[in-house]
């Protein structure tokens, strides 16, 4: 249990810091400037997330409760990665490039420390996993809390400083976040502790067969609430998208409470099997359950008061857009706490299915609610996707318990 508080501190210290980055950027940058870092972030996370691969989730699917092959194969999926990070920079790029809304929110010269970002998007993905497996997370989460002091350090600076400059403060705040990345990255290859040959094609060729599925309930998953923004930057200002952003960003940060429990469902899965600590499951269930709707609460009486000052006045409105946001939290729980059983049950391509449709009627829908209804619009979208989430992951998950029943 230390090692579950520690990973709820460094979680915390996580949702603060994102916080304390949406203050001194929302004082020093108002609404329109967080639609500017929301849109280039999001460009280049949605990119990340597809080309990801979901590679750490197939890696704990491939080597579950063993260890050679855990080694035999984590240099191969962190080459993968880096070709993942190099992919997400060049269609990135390309988007940017060929998109004329894209260009109305986002300069030439704003782009370019936006690049760097694929580097932490990619890596976000899939570096849990990797460490969860070999039940590291501890030595990983030390790096986070440094890179996050680092983080917060560099926003006590700008603040004393009052630096208006929003390009370096993209600039600051994407270098260090890369380099977190990439920290994790060297020490897990120390972790592992052994030489590796390049692997032949043969089998990356099984690897990316066997990530198809997995990735694709995973973008169903994930990549909506960041094709959300994308597609708002077509009918809304830049302002309004940052209001958006910052109803979204707080949500995240009270789902940071199931993310940290995935981790340890994840270490359940792949050390022990679901079966065998069904019970500490539903518990950690349970706790997050309750955790997440009082800080919800909590946030929601914050922003109701924090809207309504000077200091954030041009993000009126915003407790309001928060509040439809706090409908979605039992679907992320769900997708959260299922999922990695689904992935044991070999359950997970019937998820991918009808969560992807989940996803193509939300979409469908997008252009006409943002259009008329605009900020509101897209929170009721963000909502309706995580309750669909929440039906389809209990579908699968009680379908496969009656068959077992059954038979």
């Amino acid at each position: 249990m230390k090692t579950y508080f520690f990973s709820i501190l460094v979680r915390g210290f996580i949702a603060a810091s994102g916080f304390l980055v949406f203050l001194v950027s929302a004082k020093l940058f108002g609404a329109d400037g967080r639609g500017v870092i929301s849109y280039g972030t999001s460009i280049f996370a949605t990119f990340g997330l597809f080309f990801s691969l979901n590679l750490g989730r197939t890696f704990v699917g491939k080597t579950s409760q063993n260890e050679s092959l855990k080694k035999d194969f984590i240099f191969t999926f962190m080459l993968l990665n880096i070709g993942a990070i190099i992919l997400t920079s060049l269609l990135g790029y390309c988007f940017w490039n060929f998109s004329l809304s894209a260009h109305e929110h986002l300069s030439a010269h704003m782009l370019i420390p936006f690049l760097a970002t694929s580097i932490f998007y990619v890596w976000n993905v899939n570096g849990n996993l990797f460490f969860a497996s070999f039940q590291r997370t501890h030595e990983q989460e030390i790096i986070i809390l440094i890179t996050r002091f680092a983080l917060v350090s560099f926003l006590i600076l700008f603040t004393v400083i009052d630096v208006k400059n929003l390009f370096y403060f993209i600039c600051f705040y994407s270098l260090i976040l890369s380099l977190g990345s990439v920290s994790e990255f060297i020490l897990l290859l120390r972790i592992v502790g052994r030489k590796h040959h390049f692997p032949n094609w043969k089998n990356l060729k099984t690897i990316l067969q066997e990530t198809i599925w997995p990735h694709l309930d995973f973008l169903s998953f994930n990549l909506y609430p960041l094709l959300l923004v994308l597609i708002a930057g077509k009918y809304l200002e830049t302002a309004k998208i940052g209001r958006i952003n910052f109803a979204i960003q707080i949500i995240n940060l009270i789902f940071l409470l199931s993310t940290t429990a995935n981790i340890r469902v994840n270490a359940y899965v792949s050390n022990f099997g679901f079966r065998t600590k069904l019970e500490q499951i539903k518990k950690l269930f349970w706790w997050t359950f309750f955790v997440s709707t009082v800080a919800s609460l909590l946030a929601l009486l914050v922003l109701s008061q924090l809207s309504t000052t000077s200091y954030l006045g041009s993000f009126d409105g915003v407790a309001t857009l928060f509040g439809i946001a706090i409908f979605s939290i039992p679907g992320y729980m769900a997708y959260q706490f299922l999922n990695p059983i689904l992935l044991e049950m070999k359950r997970i391509k019937e998820s991918a299915y009808i969560n992807l449709f989940n996803s193509f009627i939300v979409i469908i829908l997008s252009p006409f609610l943002i259009e008329f209804y605009n900020e509101i619009g897209s929170m009721v979208l963000f909502a309706l996707f995580h309750i669909g989430l929440l039906f389809g992951q209990y579908f699968v998950f009680l379908r496969y318990i009656k068959n077992v029943t059954e038979n």
